[in-house]
């Protein structure tokens, strides 16, 4: 008699289980594929995402290429895994498991994680927005935490710099507060030209005007500048000299090239012309006793 009760109380569980399973299993299987759909989607939307920035974006189409692959994983990395907890809580709730406390646990445990890891997500979100504002990208030049160099890598955590003694910096993006980037579609040349008090300044002026035509003009150069060369005037009156300023647009990474050629040919043309590129001059005073009184001379 025994027996047979246990028996009938298993199948009732039993019957109790299919039913359920059968009122539970087409939910889970919905949640799964509406979780799948909204995956789907949201790749779709990253790749046009993609190339909406990489057809508008200025800058080279390398560096181009990376920004955008990076911002779209981090979206598709972040929206997978916000899709996929929300999928497995719903999951659950369906097979009868309170969750609330599981919510609570993740609560305190994810706060414990975010007081311990408070520099990295900082990192993670100001390289996000610097990808996303399209601050700078690989191969520009830039001056950021104190430190100018190349930027040989960059990822959402860290920016990874190489100055002119090729030392390689690592700066975490937390700490990127002003960012001066040397190379954003232009650079400039700014070059400063120094000489002698008893020049004719106009006649100086000229002579650089026409270094700077032949320089337009030259083959391999000329393709260096994005605009014509200008001489503002006189910007400065030194000690023992007249600064005289040339500025130059040119393309990005080659205002150094196009400075050091234009300071071999002003060294040369004033040269040939007689202009004296002026050096500092002291006036020295020398005072010799002699019996009798005193003999002051100059020289």
């Amino acid at each position: 008699m025994e027996k047979g009760q246990a028996i009938v109380q298993l199948e009732s569980l039993l019957e109790q289980f299919i039913q359920k399973s059968a009122a539970t299993v087409p939910k889970v299987i919905l949640i799964a594929v509406l979780a799948y759909v909204t995956l789907r989607i949201l790749r779709f939307f990253t790749q046009r995402l993609e190339r909406f920035v990489e057809e508008g974006a200025s800058g080279d189409r390398t560096s181009r290429k990376q920004r955008t692959q990076t911002l779209s994983r981090v979206v598709r990395g972040t929206g997978s895994i916000i899709v996929s907890l929300i999928a497995v809580m719903m999951v659950v709730q369906q097979l009868g498991i309170n969750i609330a406390p599981i919510i609570a646990g993740a609560g305190i445990a994810g706060l414990a994680v975010g007081f311990g890891a408070q520099n990295l997500v900082r990192d993670f979100i100001s390289g996000f927005f610097i990808l996303l504002e399209d601050q700078f990208s690989v191969g520009d030049v830039v001056r950021i935490a104190g430190i100018g160099g190349l930027v040989e890598s960059m990822n959402l955590r860290v920016t990874v710099l190489r100055d002119i003694e090729g030392v390689v910096h690592y700066v975490p993006n937390g700490e990127v507060k002003t960012v001066s980037n040397m190379t954003k579609n232009w650079s400039r040349a700014l070059l400063d030209v120094d000489v002698a008090y008893k020049e004719d300044v106009d006649r100086v002026i000229s002579v650089l005007k026409d270094i700077l035509e032949e320089f337009r003009k030259d083959p391999e150069f000329g393709r260096l500048l994005v605009s014509e060369p200008v001489i503002p005037g006189v910007e400065r009156l030194g000690d023992s000299s007249v600064t005289v300023r040339i500025m130059a647009d040119t393309v990005p990474l080659k205002q150094w090239d196009v400075m050091r050629e234009l300071r071999r040919r002003i060294k040369a043309r004033f040269d040939a012309a007689g202009i004296e590129i002026p050096f500092p001059q002291r006036t020295v005073w020398l005072r010799t006793e002699q019996s009798g009184g005193e003999n002051t001379r100059g020289g």
